[in-house]
C-alpha cells in the first residue's frame, strides 16, 4: 500500500514533469542547434587550419576543444535536469489545496488501513492545518525539514511520505526521462 501511494505521487510528479519534460525539450533541442552551428562553424575553421599548418599540435588543440564543447554540453544538460528537478518540486510544493488534501487522504487512508490511527504525524508548517483536519485521530506536529508530505510515527512503524524521503526517487524518473 505505502508503495501504491509513493506511486500515485510519482506518477502526479511525473504528469507535471512531462509537461516540463517537453518544454526542456525544446530549450534543448533548440540549444542543441545552436551548439551544432557553433560547432560546425568551430570545426571548419579549425579543419582549414589543420590543413593549412598541417601540424600535430592542432590536431591536439582540435581535440581539446572538442572535448571542451562535449563537457559544456554535458554541463547544459545537468544544469536542465536540475532545473526541471527544481522546478517540480517547487510545482509539489505549491500545489493546489485540493490536490493537496487528495493525496492526504490517501496516505491517511493508507496508514489507517495498515497501521491503525493512533500515533504521530508530522508536516511542513504550510500543510499542518490541512494535515490536521485529515489526520484526526493522530497528533499533528509541524516539522521546518519537511516541505511537502507527511512522516508518520504509529507504535509499531513509522513511514516516512515527505518530499524529502522522495526527491531521490523524483530524480531518477526525470533523468529517465531526459534521457
Amino acid at each position: 500500500m505505502v508503495n501504491k501511494l509513493r506511486e500515485a505521487i510519482i506518477l502526479k510528479a511525473e504528469e507535471e514533469a512531462l509537461k516540463i519534460k517537453e518544454d526542456a525539450k525544446k530549450e534543448i533541442r533548440e540549444k542543441e542547434k545552436e551548439n551544432l552551428k557553433k560547432i560546425k562553424k568551430e570545426v571548419d575553421i579549425l579543419r582549414e587550419k589543420m590543413l593549412r599548418e598541417a601540424d600535430e599540435e592542432m590536431n591536439e588543440y582540435y581535440f581539446k576543444k572538442l572535448y571542451e564543447i562535449k563537457k559544456n554540453a554535458m554541463m547544459e544538460k545537468q544544469k536542465i535536469l536540475e532545473e526541471i528537478s527544481e522546478n517540480l518540486i517547487s510545482k509539489i510544493i505549491n500545489m493546489s489545496d485540493k490536490d493537496k488534501e487528495e493525496i492526504y487522504s490517501k496516505i491517511y487512508s493508507l496508514v489507517k488501513d495498515n497501521f491503525g490511527d493512533k500515533g504521530v504525524v508530522y508536516c511542513s508548517k504550510n500543510d499542518e492545518e490541512l494535515v490536521k483536519r485529515i489526520f484526526k485521530s493522530m497528533s499533528v506536529k509541524s516539522r521546518e525539514d519537511i516541505d511537502f508530505g507527511v512522516v508518520v510515527e504509529t507504535p509499531s512503524e513509522r513511514v516516512d511520505f515527505s518530499l524529502n524521503g522522495l526527491k531521490d526517487a523524483i530524480k531518477v524518473k526525470i533523468e529517465e526521462m531526459l534521457l
